[in-house]
């Protein structure tokens, strides 16, 4: 026995780490079951782990969680989250004494009982948006006139566009492993769920819920939009078109020879050129979800260290 120094109480404590996707895919709901039933008293901190900024070990390249775990007397379940940390290399040393903090969740289904949000500015934010209904799977179609693509493994930058990115090598027209595609309704719809896609709040979302490596179907199909048709998002389209025009503007063409697939030519983009726009996305976005002004400003600076932290910043092609 012994005094948990997180939770305050007389407990028998576990201390584990796991791949950080244990808490936030669908096929390690299992493994999410297990930990919430067996534990009342969690502490969850996660760890980016990779080369974006900077690994923890080196060497080592996984993303990961540190669980505390204990199983108490007391009735009531005692779950608190880290926000999801980075660092740069001359941080490590001071990392968990200088960034690691948990905050209380308040979520109890799904993904989101263990979102990394880890204050209370991310807390209210995110149960601001998941009050507003419906979600983007409404106004997804299997085809329409309205169309736009995302890539699916972003760093710092989620990037959704209405044009099609140059692309060429020996054996295809299309980064088919990195670009999808989605349709709705018409091109007023797809542009407005562009804009979505392309803000702050979504990168966001996708950091606080999602695996925080590639994009999968629910982080789009989950996120809640509203209604696309408020007059409050009626100027997101003209905004879009500015982002899509300055993306391309910033563009470089690109060749690498790969050793397999050979020479591959690309458009490379840099969304952090276009952070002005972005943030006018953004502050759309803040009044269609009533956000206040400082839950606005916590996501316009959201991870901000690290997304202006480098003179470029690229997606893998």
């Amino acid at each position: 026995m012994m005094i948990n120094p997180i939770f305050g109480t007389e407990v028998h404590r576990h201390l584990r780490d796991a791949p950080l996707s244990g808490f936030s895919t669908e096929r390690m709901l299992s493994y999410q079951e297990f930990v919430w039933s067996r534990f009342n008293s969690l502490a969850l901190s996660f760890y980016s782990g990779d080369a974006h900024p900077s690994v923890l070990f080196d060497g080592v390249k996984y993303r990961l969680c540190v669980i505390i775990a204990a199983k108490t007397k007391a009735d009531r379940r005692d779950v608190r989250v880290s926000d999801y940390l980075r660092w740069y290399a001359d941080e490590r040393p001071t990392l968990f004494a200088a960034k690691v903090a948990h905050t209380p969740c308040q979520f109890s289904s799904g993904f989101l009982r263990f979102a990394k949000t880890g204050t209370r500015l991310a807390e209210q934010v995110a149960s601001k948006l998941l009050a507003k209904k419906p979600t983007l799977a409404t106004y997804l179609r299997r085809s329409g006139k309205g169309h736009i693509t995302y890539h699916r493994s972003p760093v710092f930058w989620i990037r959704s566009m209405d044009f099609e990115p140059f692309f060429k090598s020996p054996v295809k027209d299309r980064s088919t492993d990195h670009l999808k595609d989605l349709f709705f309704q018409d091109s007023i719809q797809a542009q407005k769920a562009g804009a979505f896609l392309n803000s702050s709040l979504f990168y966001f979302w996708f950091t606080a819920q999602g695996n925080c490596r590639n994009i999968a179907g629910p982080d789009i199909e989950t996120f809640p939009v509203g209604d696309l048709d408020d007059p409050k998002l009626k100027g997101l389209t003209k905004i879009f078109a500015e982002l899509m025009a300055d993306l391309k503007r910033h563009s470089k063409r690109r060749v690498y020879v790969y050793e397999v697939a050979g020479r591959v030519e690309y458009d490379e983009f840099y969304p952090d050129q276009s952070k002005p726009i972005l943030d006018e996305i953004d502050t759309v976005l803040a009044g269609h979800y009533g956000f206040t002004a400082e839950e606005l400003d916590f996501i316009l600076n959201y991870d901000i260290k690290y997304r202006l932290g480098r003179s470029t910043e690229t997606d893998d092609e």
